[in-house]
């Protein structure tokens, strides 16, 4: 084969894969199939370079997140952008917290920050400013961090920390398919293409999982007892298992979190910030006559140990005439959201 020829195949080889890659980058992204196959909003987090973080939400983001629109300002926040100092005379709350205060599948005027503002309004005659630094995934240590990274330079007068019951937890990190994943040794760097490319995620998808993200076996049915209930079986399972944990911790993660509330209250006090930390319950504890309470029991018990301002929102919940405040077994829904800002509103204003 003569040199010319090499070149012509070399160059018709160069051209198909550019047409490949090219056609395959411009269908997934047009066919959004990276976000339909992992089922996890990709396009709302990238590996974090930031101090203690493993993962944060992109900034200046306004697109659909699981069928509700979403938007991110300049700090890569939920929200409006945030100017660096409050207004004089305007009382800052920050909210730190995880996929309950960021809104989990709720439009961005129904959540339970945006509601605190206008229940503040409502009952104060003080300018408030409610700004949102709740971000999916994260635990109480990752939200110590936010306020260190973040919070502290804005300079709020409250901090209120939203304690979600599986907060003792690892956080997550971004995996080598661009997805949320709880192993650390999959975490890749800030600058891997799969931050950048769509079909380059969607093609390790395909050979990590050998195709079984469309091809693989059905989920198992739940069984006929689970039926009647008001949650998933598989959500009621994970929440029990959350609660033998709280019973007895078996590792050093329940050690963790309370290190990181007892650094949270020690460096809000050393600003002169008030703290505020809000327990969230889990859906399957609305409604039984003998709930199982046992994170409510140990956090309370940290509370007074640590001289911590605590708000247990479960006996709010368990008194409500609202027969639904859950959207699943750990996300509280409208009725939940309006629920949550009512308390807090009334924590904050009261004497």
């Amino acid at each position: 084969m003569t040199r010319s020829n090499i070149t012509r195949w070399l160059s018709l080889i160069a051209l198909i894969a550019l047409l490949f890659f090219g056609l395959g980058e411009g269908l997934s992204r047009a066919l959004n199939l990276v976000d339909r196959a992992n089922g996890f909003p990709r396009k709302l987090f990238v590996a974090a370079p930031e101090q203690g973080l493993n993962y944060r939400m992109r900034s200046g983001l306004s697109d659909i997140i699981r069928g509700v629109p979403v938007r991110t300002n300049q700090l890569g926040f939920r929200g409006p952008d945030i100017s660096p100092l409050p207004t004089p005379g305007t009382r800052r709350v920050l909210l730190l917290g995880d996929s309950v205060t960021f809104g989990f599948r709720m439009p961005e005027e129904v959540i339970f920050p945006t509601l605190l503002g206008q229940e503040l309004k409502a009952n104060s005659d003080q300018d408030w400013e409610i700004i949102n630094l709740g971000v999916e995934g994260y635990n109480t240590a990752a939200e110590l961090q936010v306020f260190r990274n973040t919070g502290a330079s804005l300079q709020p007068e409250t901090v209120v920390l939203v304690v979600n019951l599986n907060d003792y937890d690892e956080p997550a990190t971004v995996g080598p398919r661009g997805v949320l994943t709880l192993n650390r040794d999959e975490q890749i760097s800030a600058w891997s293409p799969a931050h950048a490319s769509e079909f380059y995620l969607l093609l390790r998808w395909l050979v990590r999982t050998g195709g079984s993200v469309w091809f693989g076996e059905p989920a198992l049915a739940p069984p006929p007892e689970a039926k009647a209930a008001p949650f998933e079986a598989l959500d009621l399972y994970v929440s029990a298992l959350r609660k033998a944990y709280w019973r007895n911790p078996s590792d050093d993660r329940m050690l963790a979190m309370r290190e990181a509330l007892r650094h949270l209250k020690q460096e809000t006090e050393a600003e002169g910030i008030r703290l505020l930390i809000v327990i969230v319950p889990d859906g399957d504890q609305i409604g039984p006559a003998a709930p199982d309470l046992a994170p409510q029991i140990r956090l309370a018990s940290f509370c007074r140990e640590e001289n911590l301002d605590c708000l247990d929102l479960h006996p709010l919940f368990a008194a409500s005439p609202t027969p639904n405040l859950f959207m699943d077994i750990m996300h509280p829904n409208t009725a939940g959201h309006a629920l949550i800002a009512k308390a807090i509103s009334h924590q904050l204003v009261a004497p």
